[in-house]
């Protein structure tokens, strides 16, 4: 886990921060429907963070600074002793964190679809 956080950081300081993946559409829900899926801008907005425009990351996901922070700890995680990983990093720690996240990610997405600010 701590090998992807550390892939997911590193390409996201070399990413160009105004528009990371040019004009490609990575999200199918979006690419079918046009309507912007839950992570929409969650790329743009850890970029963004790795390249210090705080603002312009919460204007792409309000939620990427919580995933940029989630990272930060995923890719520490390895140097912590193993009954503290084990408590951080368990069973029901991870399965409470899931049904917050999956609860909070369709919170956001359902007030940007109805508010008109998901991005495209």
């Amino acid at each position: 886990m701590s090998c992807l956080a550390a892939g997911i950081l590193g390409a996201s300081f070399v990413l160009p921060a105004d528009r990371p993946l040019g004009n490609v559409d990575l999200c199918p829900l979006h690419a079918m429907t046009g309507i912007p899926c839950p992570g929409c801008g969650m790329t743009r907005s850890v970029v963004g963070l790795s390249h210090g425009h705080f603002e312009q990351a919460l204007r792409y996901h309000p939620l990427g600074l919580i995933v940029y922070a989630l990272l930060i700890v995923a890719l520490f995680l390895p140097l912590l002793p193993g009954n503290a990983r084990k408590r951080l990093w368990g069973c029901a720690f991870s399965t409470r964190v899931t049904i917050c996240a999956i609860t909070l990610a369709g919170t956001v997405w359902g007030f940007r679809l109805w508010a008109g600010t998901a991005p495209p």
